[in-house]
């Protein structure tokens, strides 16, 4: 134990010379001070289409939490008045990015709140999107888009994600066009929307209060993958969180060239009319179904529980993925079906992430930088290596008990850790040191021999003074003409060593076959034995060996294996 700590020591020396020792955060780096918790916002908002401007009211009601003056984001956002309710009018300074309140004693009310409302004009070149005037649009429409701090082009306010309020609005439109913002829940600026268009509306038959609103005349077979299974995500998700889909009404809006694939607005998703496409289309993709799933788990994850910061927005987006492919794998009919699903998600946020050498969630130790990288993939990958940890039991214990505890408020890292932590008793603070904040991932050679009837197999860890040691669980399955043995241990140095008696020919050696571990595996294997493997291993192994049957002539296998229509699809996707 001491050579390994005074090598540890050394290793931390490496790193910090020659250059400055990593400094703390200074003060607003992560989120800005709030001197005053929102209570309540209503917009009172009018949408001139043809000048492209917003007017109109916002009214807010926040609460003292220290003397210092209400500052509210703005950018080509005129202010033309400030007025008190019930109190006189605070004095008010319009800076460049800036509304700054000087609420003094005499602008606040007996229960420490301060009312008043802010008249404004604005012509914003982001945040609020017209369409129409492109010939790439059909119709006329505008529409919002929020996050990460968008919505300050459009109306005065605090622009971040760490404080939500009750929010109501109303929203004029021209004759004959559908509007709607999505007043009457608690929720943080960002996830503020409105939408207005000549939209056609389609309910669903058996939950009235699921609805979409899509671009006048589209066709029924591009509506139905979009609504029809929302019913039963919102069933999925409420048994997987142990809470009800939390908003009542869920409407989603398709709209023409929006920015992403989808933006999960509390109660109200607006999405890409790029999604809508006919039954065809829908055949040859699960895109259109992972997105649906994608932003109706954000309604949990994200907008019932947000991100305090955007250093930890993987909680918002790791889980929407997750989830997503939690709720497309496990409607497959037959367990091989539901494994083969999941090895191909894994597969793909690892390939992904081994690419990304930034943290997922920066931290004051980093260099300066994005808040945030790969919060999708290496945060769905994140969970999954939690889930082969704990179990399958204790881990959705712990997700329940982190949505309890949290509903309707900011969160961190650390909540979700210590709600695993209650519910397992483990200590996981090494585990999220290593894949939140830790950047890049392990890289490990395996070799093999035999010794008499002993397979020794050698994993070698790369390490240097930029690259430190990931502590990973290892499993090893081998097979036989005898049959299938594993071994499992733990890797807690850069080497390891591992002897599995064995009892005839080797048939294939998988090397995490559970894909339980984000790592780029080194372990060169025989095409006989790849072919194998492809067929008789755990799906996440047979999902790797296929793909190493590309690098090799093994031709005939991989067609054989596409042609067999028996196969789940993803086997028959990768070869």
């Amino acid at each position: 134990m001491p050579q390994r700590v005074s090598k540890f020591l050394l290793l931390l020396a490496v790193p910090l010379a020659g250059r400055a020792a990593p400094q703390p955060d200074a003060r607003g780096t992560a989120a800005p001070a709030r001197p005053y918790d929102i209570l309540s916002l209503h917009l009172d908002i009018e949408v001139d289409p043809a000048a492209r401007t917003v007017q109109g009211t916002a009214r807010y009601r926040a609460r003292v939490l220290h003397d210092a003056p209400l500052v509210l984001n703005r950018i080509d956002v005129d202010i033309t008045a400030v007025r008190g309710l019930d109190t006189e009018a605070p004095p008010f300074r319009v800076h460049p990015g800036h509304l700054v309140i000087d609420a003094k004693p005499a602008h606040i009310g007996e229960d420490d709140t301060l009312d008043f409302e802010v008249d404004f004009v604005a012509r914003p070149w982001t945040g609020v999107h017209f369409r129409g005037a492109s010939p790439a649009d059909q119709y006329p429409e505008v529409w919002t888009q929020g996050q990460s701090s968008d919505h300050r082009h459009w109306f005065p306010a605090w622009d971040h994600p760490n404080d939500r309020f009750d929010y109501t609005g109303t929203i004029n439109a021209p004759d004959g066009w559908r509007a709607t913002t999505n007043a009457g829940h608690d929720l943080p600026t960002y996830l503020i929307m409105f939408a207005m268009g000549p939209y056609d509306e389609h309910v669903h038959p058996d939950d009235p209060q699921t609805r979409v609103w899509v671009a006048p005349g589209t066709p029924r077979d591009a509506i139905a993958p979009v609504l029809d299974p929302v019913p039963a995500m919102k069933d999925h998700f409420a048994t997987r969180t142990g809470m009800a889909y939390p908003w009542g009404d869920y409407l989603q809006v398709f709209v023409q060239r929006f920015l992403y694939g989808g933006m999960e607005n509390t109660a109200a998703t607006i999405n890409s009319d790029r999604s809508l496409v006919d039954r065809r289309v829908q055949n040859t993709r699960s895109g259109v179904e992972d997105l649906v799933a994608h932003e109706l788990a954000h309604q949990w994850f994200g907008d019932l529980l947000t991100c305090r910061t955007w250093r930890d927005l993987w909680l918002n987006e790791g889980f929407a993925t997750f989830m997503a492919s939690d709720y497309i794998a496990e409607r497959q009919e037959t367990d091989e079906e539901r494994a083969a699903v999941w090895a191909e998600e894994v597969h793909g946020w690892y390939r992904y992430s081994r690419s990304q050498t930034q943290p997922m969630a920066r931290r004051w130790h980093h260099e300066p930088g994005r808040a945030n990288s790969n919060v999708y993939s290496r945060g769905a990958a994140t969970l999954w290596m939690l889930r082969a940890e704990l179990g399958e039991v204790a881990f959705w214990r712990g997700v329940q008990t982190y949505v309890k505890r949290h509903a309707h408020g900011p969160v961190e890292t650390v909540d979700l850790r210590r709600a695993l932590e209650s519910e397992t008793g483990r200590d996981l603070n090494g585990f999220f040191q290593q894949w939140t904040e830790t950047p890049g991932s392990p890289e490990l050679t395996v070799r093999e021999r035999v010794i008499d009837d002993t397979l020794v197999i050698t994993i070698q860890q790369s390490t240097s003074d930029k690259k430190p040691l990931f502590h990973i669980p290892v499993e090893v399955q081998v097979a036989t003409d005898a049959g299938t043995v594993s071994h499992a241990d733990w890797m807690d140095q850069d080497s390891l060593q591992l002897r599995i008696p064995i009892e005839g020919k080797i048939r294939w050696v998988a090397i995490d076959p559970r894909g339980a571990v984000l790592a780029k595996w080194k372990h060169t294997q025989s095409a006989a034995r790849l072919e194998a493997q492809a067929l008789e291993a755990p799906a996440f192994a047979r999902l790797s060996a296929i793909r190493a049957l590309g690098e090799t002539d093994a031709s005939k296998a991989l067609a054989n294996l596409l042609a067999d229509e028996t196969q789940p699809v993803p086997y028959r996707r990768a070869a």
